[in-house]
């Protein structure tokens, strides 16, 4: 699969959907699961859907029973990250403001009911993906400003951005998939700094670049690392073969083990369970191109799928 494809791949769903009618949705694309989040109480987990005919937001018992629509509007909200107290959402959406069209993704922040969204950016670029601290009081996130994709840090309320990957040194590449570490010390994300993906960490002050992973250029890519609730490991995933699967590895890079167990289709996006003995993902493992949330557990057994299309 096309790195950039992977990447990006339900983001880029979102859009063309944004155009077309609900009715014609149902008949001519499967539906999507995708992007699930662990709430910190361990109680629930956020994903987006296209099972509405755009993306949107919904929350569900991590069994995925109870699921509940948390966004509905014009645009489409993708990439939920909850606060630490487990009562809001932050999240990505183009919704329209007060225009006939959406717009570009920009970042709000919700009640976990769904109620009283806030826009809490309003910059020059897109952006996306975002990931809170585990202090509740900044996120790290995706901006294209600059014509590249480059993380940033903002307070939750929207003041004191500030770049975190602009001056790194790069060939082509843009960055992606920021995800903070427990104690709010580093960031890991993955670039393409040296001629293929592999994953990164960086102070929150820029420095310290260190490099996780080392990618062979004949044997694929690794992308979106994140870092277990004890900070000791990084769950990442990896396609060096026709799937991807879910790896982890010490939170120096050593010690790779594969999670997700072997079969068809691809497996995206892990999220940790609080206790860090289980993972949600999501994964067309079931059919070929049609993604549901999962659940493992951290050892690779009790494989389960929670969501099955619109249900």
């Amino acid at each position: 699969m096309n790195r950039s494809i992977v990447r990006f791949i339900f983001c880029v769903a979102a859009a063309v959907l944004v155009a077309t009618p609900v009715g014609a949705f149902r008949r001519a694309r499967p539906i999507g699961n995708a992007y699930p989040a662990w709430s910190p109480d361990g109680r629930k987990i956020a994903f987006q859907s296209t099972r509405t005919g755009d993306n949107e937001l919904f929350v569900m018992n991590i069994d995925g029973t109870d699921v509940t629509r948390l966004t509905d509007n014009s645009g489409y909200d993708v990439h939920a990250s909850w606060t630490p107290d487990s009562r809001r959402i932050v999240f990505a959406s183009n919704r329209s403001q007060g225009q006939s069209t959406a717009g570009r993704l920009h970042l709000y922040v919700m009640d976990a009911n769904g109620q009283h969204p806030t826009r809490i950016t309003n910059d020059a670029g897109e952006d996306s993906f975002p990931e809170v601290s585990r202090d509740g009081r900044r996120i790290v996130f995706i901006n294209d400003r600059t014509g590249k994709r480059e993380a940033y840090i903002v307070n939750i309320d929207g003041s004191n951005l500030t770049p975190l990957t602009t001056l790194l040194p790069r060939r082509r590449t843009e960055v992606g998939n920021p995800h903070w570490s427990p104690d709010g010390g580093r960031i890991v994300f993955d670039a393409d700094l040296g001629g293929t993906y592999d994953i990164y960490s960086v102070r929150v002050d820029g420095s310290d670049l260190q490099q996780l992973t080392h990618s062979p250029a004949a044997s694929g890519s690794v992308f979106w690392a994140a870092y277990s609730p004890a900070g000791t490991e990084l769950v990442y995933e990896r396609g060096d073969t026709d799937n991807w699967r879910m790896f982890a590895m010490k939170a120096d890079g050593s010690a790779s083990t594969q999670i997700s167990p072997d079969g068809p289709g691809d497996d995206f996006h892990p999220s940790w369970s609080p206790d860090g003995s289980r993972l949600t993902f999501s994964s067309d493992r079931a059919q070929k191109g049609v993604f549901d949330i999962w659940i493992v557990n951290r050892d690779g057994s009790g494989l389960t799928r929670i969501t099955h299309g619109a249900q």
